[in-house]
């Protein structure tokens, strides 16, 4: 079988709860009998991206990448140049390249990460003309969930165009759309000009357990902590929470450090001043962003890993991906009650649940963990048995590969 990812960006060249996810569904599906061409249509994100890969080449036999473009997007004034003000001449040049390449490989599937530049060159290349692959997505998030954050008027018209080229441009052309969970499932299937043929396929939260399976302590994170990684805005994720409840046991575990390892970008700042106003300087450490490999050791040393995430509209539709690495340490894991965690995880089985937004309810399942350790490992391994049976990259990978098995033999029948 022979499938080609198109994404605006290099998931292997990154590391975020997005990346991660395509990175795990790409890799998934090389693990099968699949070749995978990788194209990337905006260029770069650093100069050590665009030093380290060049222009194209081999990740493993079974993962070949190609840049489409080589846009420099990691200056501020080219990257918004690129980004705002020529993107459809790049789209435009795409095309044409990725309507050569399908044509000469001839693949079983495209699979389109729903990015902007990605769905922008996918829909020039086919305006009209029916895809002689088959064409495939996955949706994690609505659609409109970035709409509040939009500063400006050009950002919100970005946002508008995307939400129509996602609309009318891609989905009218999608044969099986990948979707996280049941509420996002019931939000897609209204959108209009879909095929009547159109499979939406649930695949839950993945992640690639072979990272944690090697148990190792850095010494750069001494002593007892409790750990938040992740990424996004201050609010939106609970930090202002979990450093409130953290305040309410801070002098009951006077050893106890709670470190952050994100990129908050101007939410920075909100997060110091609280953790000034509530006296934590010494015992609340920002470390910004870890690379890649210095994040099992990082969360596998924690004394519990913490998802603090308030009620909101992104959290009912989501599903966080920083959870399934949580889970997949063996560490205890102390979870809101949001969205479909309550699905999969048990309050005092396989995870410590707390009401979100709830800065007492959480100080006291952080309690419940730090007060009894041997109830604690049993329950943070049967939280790596949840997320070995529903989260597992290889599970889903097969049960992935088996749908587009099926679907690739019912389309040459």
């Amino acid at each position: 079988m022979k499938v080609i990812v198109l994404n605006s960006f290099n998931v292997f060249s990154e590391n975020n709860a997005t990346s991660n996810r395509w990175r795990t569904l790409i890799e998934g599906l090389a693990s099968h009998e699949v070749q995978i061409l990788y194209l990337i249509t905006s260029g770069y994100k650093s100069a050590y991206e665009k030093l380290t890969f060049g222009k194209g080449g081999y990740l493993n036999t079974k993962i070949q990448y190609m840049y489409l473009t080589c846009q420099n997007r990691y200056n501020y004034i080219p990257a918004r140049i690129n980004n705002y003000l020529i993107n459809s001449i790049y789209a435009w040049a795409n095309s044409i390249t990725l309507r050569k390449i399908v044509k000469s490989i001839a693949p079983d599937y495209i699979l389109i990460s729903p990015t902007f530049d990605a769905i922008l060159t996918f829909s020039k290349t086919y305006t009209r003309n029916e895809v002689s692959a088959q064409v495939v997505t996955e949706l994690n998030e609505y659609n409109d969930i970035w709409d509040i954050h939009a500063t400006n008027k050009i950002q919100k018209w970005r946002n508008r165009k995307y939400n129509t080229l996602l609309r009318k441009k891609l989905f009218p052309k999608l044969d099986i759309c990948l979707v996280m969970t049941d509420v996002l499932i019931k939000h897609y299937r209204k959108f209009q000009y879909c095929k009547e043929s159109l499979i939406f396929f649930k695949v839950p939260m993945t992640v690639d357990l072979k990272r944690f399976d090697t148990f190792s302590i850095n010494t750069k994170f001494e002593g007892p902590y409790i750990a938040y990684c992740g990424s996004g805005g201050f609010y939106t994720n609970g930090l202002d929470i979990l450093i409130r409840s953290f305040s309410l046991i801070s002098e009951d575990f006077p050893n106890l450090r709670l470190l952050i390892a994100a990129f908050w970008g101007q939410d920075g700042d909100r997060m110091l001043e609280l953790i000034n106003e509530t006296k934590l300087n010494k015992k609340v450490v920002y470390l910004g962003v870890l690379g890649r490999d210095e994040i099992p050791p990082f969360l596998q040393g924690a004394e519990a890993l913490v998802l603090p995430r308030p009620e909101s509209r992104q959290a009912s539709g989501g599903f966080p991906t920083k959870l399934g690495e949580y889970l997949a340490t063996g560490r205890p894991v102390c979870a809101s009650r949001v969205g479909e965690i309550p699905n999969y995880l048990i309050d005092g089985i396989s995870a410590y649940l707390h009401e979100p937004g709830n800065i007492f309810d959480l100080a006291d399942s952080l309690k419940r963990v730090l007060n009894n350790k041997e109830e604690s490992l049993k329950i943070g391994l049967n939280g790596r048995s949840v997320a070995q049976h529903h989260f597992n990259m290889e599970v889903q990978a097969d049960r992935i590969f088996d749908l587009l098995k099926k679907r690739s033999i019912l389309n040459y029948s």
